[in-house]
């Protein structure tokens, strides 16, 4: 005769308090926490504060080409940190969070944070190399976000980020409209290619490693 098994008991998930007074049984899923987003954005409001507070602070950062090919290397990574006015800063800190954060959630914080680098390096490269111009602005690692965005839905490693056909229609119309942003004057062109080549070499590498199954988010 077939017994059915008996199955040790489980675990009941822990309860909770909602503020309506309800119990509900706990949700124990990690919470999702862009703690490289959350970062990188505090310290680019923090640097905007020391350029206000330090007069002679930006023009000892900034990518200036020339002082690049004189050595001084280190412009282009700190100048993507560098802005040129308030609203410079708050357009670039609310789309890094808008992009940024989502990439974090599938890739994970150090990934996430080598893109970022590539990126940097990248625009600043281009600024400094095949241009004459100097910049500032984080501009150049958003691209490179966006680039990974893209990448990513080319590569098989997270499929989370894959665009079906309305997003593909929205990143399609917002990469658009941010390349015509980029030949208005006064705008890098030259540093926004730049971040978004290198993110996306960076990114492309980085989807084309085994298969993985992203963790499970609330």
């Amino acid at each position: 005769m077939y017994r059915r098994p008996t199955l040790p008991p489980q675990p009941a998930a822990p309860m909770t308090r909602t503020p309506q007074g309800v119990y509900v049984q706990q949700d124990l899923r990690p919470r999702f926490r862009p703690v490289v987003t959350w970062g990188l954005t505090a310290t680019l409001i923090a640097v905007f504060v020391v350029q206000g507070a330090m007069p002679g602070f930006t023009a000892r950062f900034f990518v200036e080409p020339q002082a690049v090919r004189d050595g001084q290397w280190w412009r282009i990574l700190t100048g993507a940190f560098l802005h040129g006015n308030v609203l410079h800063l708050a357009a670039n800190a609310y789309f890094g969070w808008a992009i940024g954060a989502r990439v974090e959630r599938y890739i994970g914080p150090w990934r996430l944070m080598l893109i970022t680098l590539s990126a940097m390096v990248g625009s600043g490269l281009a600024v400094s190399l095949l241009g004459t111009v100097p910049a500032v602005g984080f501009s150049g690692v958003l691209y490179g976000w966006l680039a990974s965005w893209l990448a990513f839905h080319l590569t098989p490693r997270f499929p989370g980020l894959r665009l079906s056909g309305p997003q593909r229609s929205a990143y399609l119309q917002l990469l658009g409209a941010n390349l015509l942003l980029s030949l208005r004057p006064g705008i890098s062109l030259l540093g926004h290619a730049g971040g978004f080549v290198a993110g996306f070499a960076a990114a492309f590498a980085l989807g084309l490693t085994r298969p993985t199954t992203p963790a499970a988010f609330g």
